[in-house]
């Protein structure tokens, strides 16, 4: 059967177990109208942001998977009503960012948030002939073109580019885009205010888990000093997502950057009712025929065993969901019947236990799975693993390194009390394809 009729058999006419996140925006294949659950996340953050007139600084920490950045995606659609712009797409911080390439891209981002803005309300021209949008659009654009960029540029200044001009002043040769924000920002805000009444302008920094432990500490001084200029800057509200560890890594490793977050608890993995809500949600979008009710492609059982293997990684959840649904469905004399856990299990089994033998080398895979057999559904430490290994710290240290950059183990947020030094002891926790691998669900 041609994989792509699978999900006609349960009059869906797409995957209901993708792990994009829902996205605002007309045109989105997964709009941001499909969110459900989150109702206390999404009142405290929007409260937050509506209560401060001036700038707010909020970070949603969670744990990978959990749901982080359809959340920021669902605050910035829902505040747009509240005349809070924001940009469909996010600030990332890249391998090899400096002050100067965060500083751009957060002026591409509220440069793109007016135009769609504009575009929206059909007063596009007008805007695009404002001094301050003509200028960060200059300036995002040589900075862009520019190769192997060091030093100063010769970049149009705020007031350096008029309507029906197309001069453009030359600054100093120290000046740079991380000098030139503050002005940008203060004058793009002032820009939304005139032409769309606006009391504010989001800004989302995604997906700070990328970051390495090597990069964090940099990061972390980038963001210092874009504090002043851009953090604090009048009209913006900066909404920051990375795990726990990440946020922590970045935000929490120097005051000048923690004293102005707002307190924020971790993002907390959805119960398995509101999953089961989630994807009834999903089914019913994604009916080919809306007057036919979707039929459920996995039993709710099979659902919330997965997830309480995944224990709460909503992502990894939809998609070994996927992976079953694709591999097992449109088969036997009832290819229309949803698969139960005993369908499930094995196969993923089998999937799961292949993929770690394709990643991981011989060694690596049978310390896994001492892990799995020692360590199913707790948190253990360094210690406890060499324990298990009967290997000194050091090695098992290593080791487990290399198990959670391939995605068997998850650093928890939490820390054991002290080791014998006296320092916070580290926890992990073994992810879902460790446990689908080598444990019965």
């Amino acid at each position: 059967m041609n994989p792509r009729d699978i999900w006609q058999l349960f009059n869906l006419r797409d995957t209901p177990y993708f792990q994009e996140a829902l996205r605002p925006g007309e045109g989105a294949r997964y709009p941001v109208d499909w969110f459900v659950a989150r109702e206390t996340e999404v009142q405290r953050l929007g409260a937050t942001i509506l209560g401060h007139s001036g700038s707010s600084r909020q970070s949603i920490r969670g744990s990978v998977g959990v749901g982080k950045s359809t959340l920021a995606h669902y605050i910035k659609a829902s505040l747009a009503h509240e005349r809070l712009l924001s940009s469909i797409d996010a600030v990332a911080l890249g391998h090899a960012d400096g002050v100067d390439e965060v500083a751009i891209r957060v002026l591409s981002y509220v440069y793109e948030a007016l135009i769609a803005a504009g575009q929206q309300r059909q007063q596009l021209s007008a805007l695009e002939r404002n001094e301050s949008v003509q200028s960060a659009r200059q300036l995002v654009r040589v900075f862009r073109e520019a190769t192997g960029f060091s030093g100063g540029l010769n970049l149009p200044v705020l007031g350096g580019v008029s309507a029906g001009r197309s001069a453009t002043l030359n600054t100093p040769a120290t000046a740079r885009p991380s000098v030139l924000v503050a002005p940008l920002l203060r004058g793009l805000y002032n820009a939304a205010r005139e032409y769309f009444n606006a009391r504010g302008i989001i800004v989302h920094v995604n997906n700070l888990e990328n970051i390495t432990d090597a990069d964090a500490g940099r990061a972390a001084a980038i963001l210092r000093d874009l504090r002043d200029p851009c953090l604090l800057a009048d009209g913006y509200h900066w909404i920051v997502v990375g795990t726990g560890p990440a946020v922590s890594a970045v935000i929490d490793a120097h005051a000048q950057l923690r004293s102005v977050f707002s307190l924020t608890l971790p993002l907390e993995p959805l119960r398995p009712a509101e999953l089961l809500r989630l994807l009834e949600r999903r089914y019913k979008a994604l009916a080919l025929d809306p007057q036919r009710p979707a039929q459920p492609p996995v039993s709710s059982r099979a659902i919330t065993a997965l997830y309480t293997t995944f224990n709460g990684d909503l992502r990894g959840t939809l998609a070994a969901l996927d992976e079953a649904a694709h591999g097992l469905l449109g088969y036997g004399k009832h290819p229309d019947s949803p698969l139960s856990l005993g369908d499930v299990q094995p196969f993923l089994r089998h999937r799961y236990a292949a993929d770690v033998r394709a990643r991981l080398t011989e060694a690596q895979a049978e310390a896994l799975r001492k892990l799995v057999l020692r360590f199913a559904r707790k948190a253990f430490s360094v210690k406890d693993a060499a324990g298990a290994w009967n290997n000194e710290r050091s090695r098992a240290s290593r080791t487990l390194a290399e198990l959670q950059r391939a995605g068997y183990a998850i650093l928890l947020e939490k820390r054991a009390s002290r080791d014998e030094r006296g320092r916070p002891a580290a926890l992990y926790e073994l992810a879902g394809p460790a446990m689908l691998a080598f444990a019965e669900l």
